[in-house]
């Protein structure tokens, strides 16, 4: 009879153990969690990370805009220049609204559980603004739409310059567009 029953509770305790049968992985659950937490926490980044460049050129504000940009890009020698160009081509008189993205590409390092670099790649998909053509007044408004595409180091313990914005592309939807800063700066 103990036999029975000791062949009963190691068969219990392989049947708890058994991978999931949906995921065929016994770490996939927590894998699953581990994932959807750093998603979570990208996409909260991400938002922020859009509403503040929204802002940024929908109020004209370039000071603000510069300090987003990471330290290494901020010391090249026609960065003022290339932000100029940016307020230049993203005109705007009245903003009336924007579509951010909810996916984003990323990569993070990482040394015994700590994040050692973390980057993302986002858009803001469209963003549309009315823009006065020549005479100040409603009636003489065309609404143009820009989209928006960023890299942004969040982390980079081996070198702290590269945390900020480290590039951005700006789109006149279907019509034109103007780039700066260096899109392969991780992997020179």
């Amino acid at each position: 009879m103990n036999k029975y029953i000791l062949l009963l509770l190691i068969m219990f305790s392989f049947g708890a153990c058994k991978p999931d049968q949906t995921n065929n992985n016994i770490f996939t659950n927590s894998r699953s969690r581990l994932l959807t937490l750093i998603d979570g926490e990208e996409s909260v980044k991400m938002n922020e990370m859009s509403t503040e460049v929204i802002r940024c050129f929908t109020q004209n504000d370039k000071d603000a805009l510069i300090e987003l940009f990471c330290d290494h890009i901020r010391n090249y020698p026609d960065f003022n220049n290339e932000i100029d160009n940016l307020f230049e081509f993203f005109k705007c008189d009245n903003y009336t609204t924007s579509e951010k993205s909810k996916h984003v590409t990323s990569g993070i390092s990482t040394n015994e559980g700590r994040r050692t670099e973390w980057y993302i790649s986002a858009s803001i998909p469209y963003i549309s603004v009315l823009v006065y053509r020549e005479k100040k007044s409603a009636e003489d408004m065309e609404r143009r739409y820009y989209a928006i595409y960023y890299s942004w180091c969040i982390i980079n313990e081996k070198n702290r310059s590269y945390e900020g914005l480290y590039y951005m592309s700006i789109e006149l939807l279907n019509i034109n567009n103007i780039k700066m800063g260096d899109r392969d700066l991780l992997w020179n």
